[in-house]
């Protein structure tokens, strides 16, 4: 039982040291091609430009995924206000919503944790029941004379 939980724990660790080597160090992934939104040249504002993030990542509606309106809706699903000091406001598309992420996070970990109280229970429970099984069997090999 020890030695798999240590192995659990190294295990954990190594994911997370693997993780952190992977992750870019600014914490920003690369851009979509082609997900300049509104802007008609050849290379989005925000490349060229000073610009500023007006409205953070958030999904897009599902009539904007499907109208294929915005091109950033179609790449990921998510979208960005971006204004550029010269050309204005323009959606970029973006990966992840991070309050997102974070939810789904915290209801996964809310599910195991139920989990495994209900497993602790059940499991105590059983461990009565065989306690109850051998101490009856005890007791009629004593009263049994053997």
């Amino acid at each position: 039982m020890i030695v798999s939980i240590i192995g659990l724990i190294v295990i954990s660790l190594v994911v997370l040291a693997i993780e952190i080597f992977l992750t870019p160090a600014n914490g920003k992934y690369p851009e979509h091609p082609g997900g300049q939104g509104e802007n008609t040249s050849s290379a989005p504002c925000w490349q060229n430009e000073d610009y500023s993030i007006k409205q953070s990542c958030a999904p897009c509606s599902q009539f904007e995924k499907v109208s294929k309106h915005l091109p950033a809706c179609v790449l990921t699903g998510f979208k960005e206000i971006v204004s550029c000091k010269v050309s204005g406001e323009v959606y970029r598309s973006c990966d992840k919503v991070q309050w997102l992420d974070e939810r789904n996070f915290f209801i996964f970990e809310s599910c195991m944790a139920c989990l495994s109280i209900v497993g602790a229970m059940v499991v105590t429970f059983r461990q009565k029941q065989l306690d109850k099984r051998m101490l009856m069997r005890i007791q009629q090999q004593i009263s049994a004379g053997v």
